[in-house]
């Protein structure tokens, strides 16, 4: 617990104790809601005036960010952390296993960044191409993603099958009872379970899928139909076998996140999805139309967005926004540094 930094880890029942001792009164928000009440004294603890500070944060948080992770080589867990105005320390409370809890704090933002991107990103480095170009109508989104586990699963079949050369495939209806059950299903091993599950606060019926959306699907080079008929047959165009490769061979977890504002500026909620690979860090936003944007970041690039989405409400009111993505621009700026639009300048 050493420099700007520290970390506790405690029982649950203890660290009521210390809330009743240090942190009430409670917003209706705090995330400490919920801990069983307890009187008793609470246990001594190293560097107490820092355990005060962070549990006084999570107490009444004017802003708080929801997180939840997970996937196909990381358990769930979930994080609750609040951002201190101007940049400050921030606080974090994680949910443990077998009644115990962790509590953090971050002497700024930039610290707290850092310690985020090691534990939910991955080192990526070069120029991207982005195989999901915003817009992303909200309702196409789960079919761009269901798309990507279907080739990932008509790959590990023929690979079962010892089919040598053979081209991944899907009929028509298979696609969508898997889309179905996949939708359904919260197994954190896929890619379109992972979004809908650990993504907070999503709005599914805006997700919902309408007949429109299945053609850009072909648009962007995803699939195809090989074979027509009754029940056709569909084909992994480039694009798709690419990405979908890319996901079957290198992405073992994801994290959703919400940024809540309580400052009585904004009661807009602002979200956000990452799956990182080795090759891209794949970010995922909502846009102020509905739809949504995709943007595979190297990891400097991620850092910036980051530190965007945790600024968000904090924007001031006369700043300009991407007319793409609806990213906040600083002043003189050429290029979105959310979703690298060009931004338009008077004549």
């Amino acid at each position: 617990m050493s420099g700007e930094n520290a970390r506790w880890e405690l029982e649950e029942s203890d660290l009521a104790a210390w809330v009743a001792a240090v942190a009430r009164p409670l917003a209706a928000h705090s995330p400490l809601h919920g801990l069983a009440g307890n009187e008793r004294t609470p246990s001594a603890i190293d560097d107490r005036d820092r355990f005060t500070t962070a549990l006084q944060l999570l107490a009444r948080p004017t802003r708080l960010l929801t997180q939840r992770w997970g996937g196909p080589w990381r358990a769930f867990g979930q994080a609750w952390s609040v951002p201190s105005a101007g940049g400050g320390p921030v606080a974090t409370l994680e949910a443990g296993a077998d009644g115990r809890v962790a509590i953090a704090l971050h002497g700024s933002v930039l610290d707290f960044v850092d310690d985020w991107l090691a534990l939910h990103a991955l080192e990526v480095e070069g120029e991207i191409p982005n195989a999901l170009p915003p817009p992303l109508p909200a309702g196409a989104l789960p079919l761009l993603l269901h798309a990507i586990d279907c080739w990932r699963r008509a790959s590990y079949l023929s690979a079962l099958r010892h089919a040598i050369g053979e081209s991944p495939t899907i009929t028509a209806s298979e696609f969508a009872r898997t889309l179905k059950a996949a939708s359904a299903s919260g197994d954190l091993r896929w890619l379109l379970p992972c979004f809908l599950q650990l993504t907070p606060g999503l709005d599914h019926e805006a997700l919902l899928a309408r007949e429109e959306h299945l053609g850009l699907l072909a648009e962007l080079d995803l699939l195809g139909i090989a074979t027509p008929g009754a029940d056709p047959l569909l084909g992994f165009a480039e694009t798709g076998a690419w990405i979908g490769a890319e996901f079957m061979l290198g992405w073992q977890q994801a994290v959703g996140l919400r940024l809540e504002s309580f400052d009585g500026a904004s009661g807009a909620a602002s979200l956000a999805f990452l799956a990182p690979t080795p090759l891209a860090n794949h970010w995922f936003e909502p846009m102020p139309s509905g739809d949504w944007n995709h943007q595979p970041l190297t990891s400097p690039a991620l850092a910036t967005q980051f530190l965007r989405f945790l600024a968000v409400d904090s924007a001031p009111a006369e700043a300009t926004a991407c007319r793409q993505c609806g990213a906040p621009l600083r002043a003189g700026a050429r290029f979105c540094p959310a979703c690298g639009a060009a931004v338009a300048t008077s004549a």
